[in-house]
């Protein structure tokens, strides 16, 4: 009886000791990667998606930026970011610039998500109403008509994979 229970209290001691790496891989929420986890940093700039917000009737211009490629919740987060938005309504001209630096962990297992690079988000005060070029860094990636003009779908640009 008393060797069964030395068993039964090594196999747990076993269990808890195998679920330690699968625990959060880092140290609170914002806190330093462990150490012993091999990572990999990757610094992104002025490549992503920029959407514009549909359904507005303001000349307000609202949306959001995500940066290329994916990026796994579970093994990835971002470490910096930061977006510039210029809009020149001489030229009818909206410039994004656009810096994300994000940690990965390699030796931990990715989910099927692309959201670990982050998402920054931005508001443009009032816009003269016009076809503006749309611009992510040197890159024109399109023509947007401000203000919305009905419909509901964000309208996006760039690329996100």
């Amino acid at each position: 009886m008393r060797q069964a229970s030395v068993f039964t209290r090594i196999a747990l001691l076993m269990m808890v000791l195998a679920t330690l790496p699968a625990c959060a891989p880092f140290q609170g929420e914002f806190g330093t990667a462990i150490p012993s986890r091999k990572t990999k940093l990757t610094r992104l700039e002025d490549t992503g998606q920029v959407c514009f917000r549909g359904g507005l009737n303001s000349t307000a211009v609202l949306g959001s930026f995500l940066p290329a490629g994916c990026y796994s919740t579970s093994a990835s987060r971002p470490l910096e970011q930061s977006l510039s938005v210029k809009l020149d309504p001489d030229r009818f001209r909206i410039e994004f610039h656009t810096s994300f630096l994000v940690e990965t962990i390699l030796d931990v297992i990715h989910t099927m998500d692309c959201g670990g690079a982050g998402k920054m988000t931005f508001e443009i005060g009032d816009v003269e109403p016009g076809v503006y070029s749309i611009w992510i860094g040197n890159r024109h990636v399109g023509k947007l008509s401000l203000p919305s003009t009905g419909g509901t779908d964000d309208r996006c640009f760039g690329e996100r994979l």
